[in-house]
């Protein structure tokens, strides 16, 4: 890809949570935000963690 990568990262992170059962409520701006923010270093994992656990609904199914 070329300058994709985040945007790929992204999409394959929501559609993974989608498929979990998860919906997704951030808008565009905070989804551009925090891919940018990443990309650059200024958000780590613990961080994005806390974001993902804003901007979901739904209850992910049981684990087996």
């Amino acid at each position: 890809f070329l300058d994709g990568n985040k945007r790929t990262a992204g999409m394959v992170m929501f559609t993974f949570l989608q498929f979990n059962g998860l919906t997704i409520i951030a808008t565009e701006i905070d989804y551009y935000t925090t891919m940018m923010s990443i990309a650059t270093g200024q958000m780590n994992k613990d961080q994005l963690t806390l974001w993902l656990q804003k901007i979901t609904e739904g209850i992910p199914p049981a684990e087996i």
